[in-house]
């Protein structure tokens, strides 16, 4: 296993990525780049080290990104292109940037309150 790599890039269909295959837990940078899969790997969760993620041009719903959450620790930074909001981005307490596409609402919790 590659357990040095710390950067990945993956474009396109992920339909690759079998629900067994297990990334490097060595990886603290991840690009993921038009894909027309709804559901985000779960993969991507199980990453202790990702500190920076970058989602672009996907049709994850904000609901299976849900597993970012676990992440809480170790993601600082998280750009999302033409991507869906987690609803678990309260969780994400060690974030430093976040990038929001225009136009992508989200709703009440640590970054926006409804008064």
């Amino acid at each position: 296993m590659l357990t040095a790599l710390e950067s990945i890039d993956l474009e396109g269909y992920l339909n690759i990525l079998s629900p067994a295959a297990r990334l490097p837990s060595s990886v603290t940078k991840l690009a993921v780049w038009t894909s027309d899969e709804e559901s985000m790997p779960p993969q991507f969760g199980q990453l202790p080290a990702l500190q920076q993620l970058d989602i672009g041009d996907c049709s994850y719903s904000a609901a299976s990104m849900a597993p970012l959450s676990s992440l809480s620790g170790s993601l600082t930074w998280l750009e999302l292109f033409a991507s869906a909001v987690p609803d678990s981005l309260s969780a994400l307490t060690q974030l430093r940037y976040l990038r929001v596409p225009p136009g992508k609402p989200f709703g009440p919790g640590p970054l926006c309150t409804h008064r």
